[in-house]
């Protein structure tokens, strides 16, 4: 399972190289996704209906079930903007912890040098 899942990210991103804006894939994406997700909850809304609307134009279909797709395209927004600053957070974390877990294996280990942390700091997007 988590191999497939492996091969699926990676075929995601062999694709999005090809897109010319991943921004606007992401946007229809989203917008796709909320109202399959919604269809669930038997929301009469279209993707079409979905774009209409939030274009400010009248949507063919009973405007409760767009507002509806529209709250779960906010709340997939927002997950995803959430996600974002975790990641950036953990990221700063990691790259403010290596400076004193180097310091406690110099003072641990008597070495008076110390380990290098770079290898980290790269694979976590540092310097």
């Amino acid at each position: 399972m988590k191999y497939q899942a492996l091969l699926a990210l990676g075929r995601l991103d062999s694709v999005s190289s090809l897109l010319p804006d991943t921004s606007l894939f992401l946007y229809m994406y989203v917008r796709k996704e909320a109202v399959l997700s919604s269809m669930i909850e038997c929301t009469q809304s279209s993707l079409s209906d979905l774009l209409l609307f939030e274009l400010d134009h009248e949507p063919g279909v009973p405007l409760d079930d767009v507002r509806e797709v529209s709250n779960y395209v906010a709340a997939l927004d927002y997950g995803m903007r959430l996600l974002i600053t975790l990641l950036l957070c953990e990221q700063k974390a990691l790259q403010e912890l290596m400076p004193i877990k180097a310091i406690r294996f110099v003072s641990t280990s008597g070495r008076s040098r110390t380990k290098s942390t770079t290898g980290v700091k790269r694979s976590i997007g540092g310097h």
